[in-house]
């Protein structure tokens, strides 16, 4: 990349995801195939197979047989990035602690817990990059919108630039004005390319590509406290997501009542289904923190079930081992 100055041939890109469950192996399947890999081959192969193919239709490897890494690499074909690839490392975030109740439930995600114990995992993809692909981590990206939490801590302790979502919103708003004026209503233009060919926005990626930003608004701040974690310690500390992020000040609460939880368009703020508002997905040992389990139910969506992935976590549906299977 000549405008982060990152070289491919000793330099890795190391991508912390929990978008992937969204792709399950036939989706993975057919994105292979359309690439020219798997011919021939039905759904049923496993993550192995799939990570064969990889390599040897495309020269990728994934550190580990996980669905984040073949969801990343595959997506990285289909954009024709498949040089990039070679050098992308890949961890999924879903089992990290602190983080497990975003996917799990939809409770409140405790970003205390999820920097405490986050680091051995990005050690080991560094041993990776270093021992196997012999190259170092040059840059990390946090793919989804519950990660920008994360970033401050990780640039301090592994001296590498980090983007997050709120690095592109940053960088979007910086274009805007340079952009609006170059494309007036009625353009027919391939808009990507050119917010990427942007000067506003380059410029705006460049002075995020340093290891000594730190983000005011959220995160680990230069004096080591955690932004608005401030005086929330011990037993209240561990079992944030039983109380859905209400601290012990009640005028200081981390997250907004479940009740106000914003599914999105086209529901309103307020409208939340109330079969919504508990779950029992909480009580499961290791979902709040390892080894603990909320002594009753929490606030979450675990209960809902339904959505784009189906009847996930939902209590009336036979046979899936709710809450705990």
């Amino acid at each position: 990349s000549p405008t982060l100055g990152i070289d491919t041939e000793t330099e890795s890109i190391l991508i912390i995801t929990s978008f992937f469950p969204g792709l399950d192996m036939p989706n993975l399947v057919a994105i292979l195939r359309d690439s020219g890999g798997l011919v021939g081959v039905d759904d049923n192969v496993t993550m192995a197979e799939l990570n064969k193919n990889l390599q040897e239709f495309f020269g990728i490897t994934c550190m580990d047989e996980s669905m984040a890494c073949a969801t990343v690499m595959l997506n990285l074909i289909t954009l024709n990035a498949t040089a990039m690839a070679k050098g992308v490392l890949v961890i999924g975030w879903n089992l990290q602690e602190g983080y497990i109740p975003v996917d799990s439930s939809g409770g409140f995600h405790n970003v205390n817990l999820t920097l405490e114990t986050y680091n051995p995992r990005v050690k080991n993809a560094a041993d990776y990059a270093r021992t196997v692909l012999g190259k170092r981590i040059a840059v990390i990206v946090l793919e989804s919108t519950e990660m920008p939490a994360h970033a401050n801590k990780i640039r301090m302790d592994w001296k590498v630039p980090v983007y997050d979502v709120s690095s592109v919103a940053k960088c979007l708003m910086r274009a805007a004005p340079s952009f609006a004026e170059s494309h007036p209503p009625g353009l027919e233009t391939e808009v990507v390319a050119d917010l990427f060919g942007n000067h506003a926005f380059l410029q705006c990626v460049e002075e995020l590509f340093t290891p000594s930003f730190i983000e005011p608004l959220f995160g680990t701040q230069a004096d080591g406290t955690l932004k608005f974690y401030e005086g929330i310690e011990g037993v209240d500390l561990t079992y944030l997501t039983c109380t859905g992020g209400q601290s012990p000040d009640p005028l200081k609460p981390l997250a907004r009542p479940i009740e106000l939880y914003d599914q999105g368009f086209p529901v309103l703020v307020g409208e939340l289904d109330p079969i919504c508002f508990e779950t029992a997905v909480g009580m499961c040992v290791g979902v709040p923190a390892n080894g603990v389990a909320c002594p009753s139910l929490s606030p979450g969506s675990g209960n809902c079930g339904g959505g784009t992935l189906g009847l996930q976590l939902n209590p009336r549906v036979i046979g899936i081992g709710f809450p705990c299977g």
